[in-house]
C-alpha cells in the first residue's frame, strides 16, 4: 500500500511539472516570461530533476506490475487447489454413492425376496389371479437360482483355494539346482512354464507317461518360486526350464511315476484324482516308502533322495574288476544254460576268482571241527566221539577267553586275546624274531585290516592329497581304496622281463614324479604277487625297505599267500624278517603285514579272517587304530577261530589227519600251477612267466591290430574285448588284465589254478582253440 501511495504522489508531482514547463493553460505574466529569460539555469536543473523523478516512476510501476503479477499467481494457485480438494470430495462421494448404491440394492435384493416370499397365492377364483400366481412363483424360483448359484460359486472359488494352500509349491526353492551335463544340442524342451495342460500331457507322453492323474492347477501354476533356467537330465537329452515339470520328468528314472497312472495302481495306493474331488487317500510308494497326502511332496521327497546324481563320486569312482561286467555276463549264461538253451559250450569255467571251496577244494577237517565246536559246545559233552582230542582242546581255550564261554558274545575289538597270542607264537617261530600280541589286530579279512591302515594315512598336508604306491599290475583292492579315500594312487610298475621283479629305479621314478601332485605316503608290495605269482627273493625285499626308510614311507606287505609257494628251490621270506636282518638302523621303519585264512591250503574265503601285524609303530598311533577298529566293535568270531587253526596246527590226534590234508591241497595246487604254466606258453602269441606262487597266472597276450582297432571303436580296452569274446565262444571266464592295471601297449589276463585239474585241462584246450581262431580271424 505504501508504494501504491508513493506512486500516486510521483504522478501529481510530474503533473505539476507539466505545469511548470508551459503545458498548463494558465497565462504567463511578464515577470514569468523575464523570469524565464533571465533563469534559464534554474529550469535547465529543474528539468533534469523532473526526468529523473520520471525515471523513478517508471521503476516503481513495474515493480507495481510485479507484485500484481504474484497476486494473481497466488490467487490461482490456491483455486486449482480448491477444485482438486472439490474433484477428491466428488470422487469419494461417488464411491460412497456406489457402495451405498451396492448396500441399497442388496436391501433393495433382500426386501424383494422377503415381499416375494410373503406374498400370498390367491386363491384362483379368476384367470387373472392364477396367472399372477405363476408368475411370482417363477421370479421366486428365478431369485433362488441366482442366489445358490452366487453361493456355489464362491464355495468352489474357496475349495480352490484351499487345495492351492495345501499344494504350496515353494518347496521348490529346496530342489537343488542339477549341474549341466554333456551337450544337449537337438534335445527336447519345454520351454517356459506358459504351456497348456494338453502340452504337457503331450511332452509327457513323448516320454513314456501318462499325465491324466496331474491336477491341473498343479501343473499349470506360475508360481514366482519357479527358477528360470535350463534343468538338464543326466540319464536322457531332456532338458526343462519349468523345475516341476522336471522334477516329474526324474520319477521316469526312479521308477516311482506319480504321474503315470499304471505305476500308481502298481506301487501305490491309487486314488482319484479331479478338479472336483478332494484328496484323501496319501500317496505311498513300496519302492521308496514315500508316503504323503501332499502331491508336490511326494515328488520333492523323491527328488531329494540320494541318487546317482548327489551320492559320493568317489565311490562312483571305484572299480572292482574281479567282479565286474566279465562275470555278470558269465552268471546270465550258465541261467541260459540252466534254462536249456543252446549255446557253443555245456559248462561256464570259472577261473575268475580265487575261491577255493567254490572250485571244489574240500576243507580241512581240523578247522571245521574246531568252529563246530566253538559254534556249539554242548557237543563236546554230548558227542566228544565224532571230534579229535586236539578240536576239542582248542575250542575249549578259545571258549574261555570270550565272555559268557559263547561265541555269539562281543570279543575284544583287536582281537580274542588267545587267537593274537597263536598269531605272535606262529610269526616268532617263522621269522626267527619275537612277535608281541600286541602288535597283532584281528579283522574281518586281510581286506578291513588293509583299509584300516590306509584310514591312518590320510591326512592333507598343506591342501595336498596323500598318495599310495601301488605295484602295478595291482590287486584292485588297492586302486579301489585309494578312490574311495580320494587318495593317489602311485603306479610303479614291475618287471615281467625279469620275473615281474621291482627295481628300485623304478621306485624312485614313481615317487619322484609323484611329488608334484600329492604327498607318498606308503608303499604296497603283494608277496607272493597277485596276479603275477611272483615270490621275490630277500635282496628285492631289502631294496624295497631301504627305499621306504629313504623317504620315510610305511610299508605294507600283503603276504596272503605265504603258504602258496610251488617253487622246488623256493621259500617264503617275510618282510618282517628282512627288516629285523637289517639292523638298528631300521629300528624305526614302519612296517604293516597281513595274512588271511582265505588263501594258503585252507581256502576259507567266506569265514572272514585276517590280521595285521604292525611292527615299529608309534604305540599312540596304534591306540588311535584301536580306537578306529572298536567302531566296528570286533570281527567275525568263526574268522577268529580259523586264524587260530591256521597259525597253530594241531599237535596231537588230528595232527597227521591235518598234515595229510594240507599236503594234498598244496601238492595238488603246484601241480596245477606248473602245468598251466607249460600249457600256456606252448599257446603261439602267449607267453606266461613261471609261477612261483599264490594261486593265478598273468599270461600276456599278442592281440592283433585289426581286433584293437574293432576294440576302440567298440569303446573297450582290447584285453576287456578278447575275455568276452573267449567267454561267448567257449564259456571260459576270466579277467582282463587291464583290470589289475598293465604296462601301457600290454594285455593280459588273469585266471586262477584252484579248478581241479581235470577242468583246467578243459580250459586249457578250449583256450588254445580260441586264440588259434581269434588270430586267424583278426590277423
Amino acid at each position: 500500500m505504501a508504494n501504491d501511495e508513493n506512486c500516486e504522489n510521483m504522478i501529481e508531482r510530474e503533473n505539476y511539472g507539466d505545469k511548470v514547463r508551459g503545458t498548463s493553460t494558465i497565462p504567463v505574466s511578464p515577470y514569468t516570461s523575464q523570469l524565464q529569460e533571465n533563469d534559464c539555469t534554474v529550469f535547465a536543473s529543474e528539468d533534469l530533476i523532473i526526468s529523473d523523478e520520471k525515471a523513478r516512476i517508471n521503476q516503481l510501476r513495474e515493480e507495481r506490475k510485479k507484485v500484481q503479477q504474484n497476486r494473481k499467481n497466488i490467487k490461482a494457485n490456491e483455486a486449482r487447489k480448491k477444485k482438486l480438494k472439490i474433484k477428491e470430495r466428488n470422487k469419494l462421494k461417488n464411491v460412497e454413492n456406489i457402495e451405498l448404491n451396492e448396500t441399497g440394492k442388496k436391501k433393495q435384493k433382500i426386501v424383494d425376496n422377503k415381499n416375494l416370499k410373503k406374498v400370498q397365492i390367491i386363491e384362483p377364483d379368476k384367470g387373472g389371479q392364477k396367472k399372477q400366481k405363476n408368475e411370482t412363483r417363477k421370479k421366486l424360483k428365478k431369485v433362488e437360482r441366482i442366489e445358490l448359484k452366487e453361493t456355489g460359486q464362491k464355495k468352489q472359488k474357496m475349495k480352490e483355494n484351499n487345495k492351492l494352500k495345501k499344494v504350496n509349491i515353494s518347496y521348490l526353492k529346496d530342489i537343488q539346482d542339477i549341474p549341466n551335463v554333456g551337450d544337449h544340442d537337438g534335445a527336447k524342451v519345454i520351454t517356459n512354464q506358459n504351456s497348456t495342460r494338453e502340452s504337457i500331457q503331450n511332452e509327457c507322453l513323448a516320454l513314456g507317461a501318462d499325465c491324466n492323474s496331474l491336477d491341473s492347477n498343479i501343473s499349470l501354476q506360475k508360481e514366482p518360486n519357479f527358477r528360470q533356467q535350463e534343468y538338464p537330465c543326466t540319464n536322457c537329452p531332456y532338458v526343462s526350464t519349468n523345475q516341476f515339470l522336471f522334477a516329474c520328468h526324474l520319477e521316469l528314472h526312479k521308477k516311482t511315476l506319480y504321474h503315470c497312472q499304471e505305476k500308481i495302481e502298481k506301487h501305490m495306493v491309487t486314488c482319484e484324482r479331479s478338479n472336483n474331488v478332494k484328496i484323501s487317500k496319501p500317496y505311498k510308494c513300496k519302492e521308496c516308502s514315500v508316503r504323503t497326502v501332499n502331491y508336490m511332496a511326494a515328488v520333492r521327497k523323491v527328488a531329494n533322495m540320494l541318487n546317482l546324481g548327489n551320492m559320493n563320486p568317489c565311490v562312483k569312482e571305484m572299480q572292482y574288476a574281479v567282479r565286474g561286467p566279465i562275470v555278470i555276463r558269465a552268471a546270465q549264461l550258465e541261467q541260459e544254460l540252466k534254462q536249456g538253451k543252446s549255446l557253443p559250450f555245456t559248462q561256464v569255467i570259472r577261473a575268475n576268482i580265487g575261491d577255493a571251496h567254490a572250485m571244489g577244494q574240500k576243507p580241512i577237517s581240523f578247522v571245521r571241527e574246531v568252529i563246530s565246536l566253538s559254534i556249539a559246545p554242548h557237543l563236546i559233552k554230548t558227542a566228544p566221539s565224532c571230534f579229535s582230542n586236539d578240536a576239542i582242546q582248542r575250542a575249549t581255550e578259545i571258549l574261555g577267553a570270550v565272555g559268557g564261554n559263547s561265541m555269539g558274545s562281543y570279543t575284544d575289538s583287536p582281537g580274542i586275546s588267545t587267537v593274537r597270542n597263536h598269531v605272535a607264537e606262529y610269526i616268532s617261530e617263522r621269522d626267527g624274531y619275537p612277535a608281541s600280541p600286541d602288535d597283532i589286530f584281528v579283522g574281518t579279512g586281510a581286506s578291513s585290516c588293509i583299509k584300516n591302515i590306509m584310514k591312518l594315512c590320510l591326512t592333507m598336508d598343506n591342501n595336498v592329497r596323500p598318495g599310495f604306491m601301488i605295484p602295478v599290475p595291482q590287486y584292485p583292492l588297492y586302486s579301489a581304496c585309494t578312490a574311495e579315500f580320494n587318495a593317489e594312487l602311485i603306479s610303479y610298475y614291475m618287471d615281467e622281463n625279469n620275473n615281474w621283479t621291482l627295481d628300485p629305479a623304478e621306485l624312485e621314478r614313481a615317487y619322484n614324479e609323484a611329488k608334484s601332485t600329492c604327498v607318498p605316503k606308503a608303499i604296497c608290495v603283494i608277496n607272493p604277487g597277485n596276479p603275477t605269482g611272483q615270490n621275490l627273493p630277500p635282496e628285492n625285499i631289502a631294496e624295497i625297505l631301504k627305499f621306504a626308510n629313504k623317504h620315510d614311507l610305511l610299508v605294507m606287505a600283503d603276504e596272503v599267500y605265504q603258504n602258496n609257494i610251488w617253487g622246488d628251490d623256493d621259500e617264503f621270506v617275510s618282510f618282517k624278517k628282512v627288516l629285523r636282518s637289517l639292523g638298528p638302523d631300521f629300528d624305526s621303519q614302519p612296517l604293516a603285514s597281513f595274512h588271511s585264512v582265505s588263501k594258503g591250503f585252507m581256502g576259507e574265503c567266506g569265514l572272514r579272517g585276517g590280521y595285521c601285524e604292525m611292527t615299529n609303530f608309534d604305540p599312540d598311533v596304534k591306540a588311535m587304530l584301536e580306537k578306529l577298529i572298536s567302531a566296528s566293535l570286533c570281527s567275525s568270531t568263526s574268522g577268529q577261530v580259523a586264524i587260530s587253526c591256521m597259525v597253530k596246527p594241531p599237535t596231537g590226534d588230528a595232527a597227521e589227519l591235518y598234515k595229510a590234508e594240507t599236503t594234498a591241497v598244496l601238492e595238488s595246487l603246484k601241480d596245477r600251477s606248473v602245468m598251466v604254466h607249460e600249457k600256456l606258453n606252448e599257446i603261439p602269441g602267449i607267453t606266461c612267466n613261471p609261477l612261483q606262487g599264490a594261486m593265478y597266472a598273468f599270461p600276456r597276450v599278442d592281440i592283433p591290430k585289426k581286433a584293437i582297432e574293432l576294440a576302440e571303436s567298440k569303446g573297450m580296452q582290447p584285453d576287456f574285448f578278447y575275455c568276452l569274446e573267449l567267454l561267448e565262444h567257449t564259456g571260459i571266464c576270466v579277467v582282463p588284465g587291464s583290470g589289475f592295471w598293465q604296462y601301457p601297449g600290454t594285455f593280459h589276463f588273469r585266471m586262477t589254478i584252484l579248478p581241479p585239474k581235470e577242468q583246467l585241462v578243459v580250459f586249457l584246450d578250449k583256450l588254445a582253440k580260441f586264440h588259434v581262431e581269434f588270430r586267424e580271424k583278426y590277423g
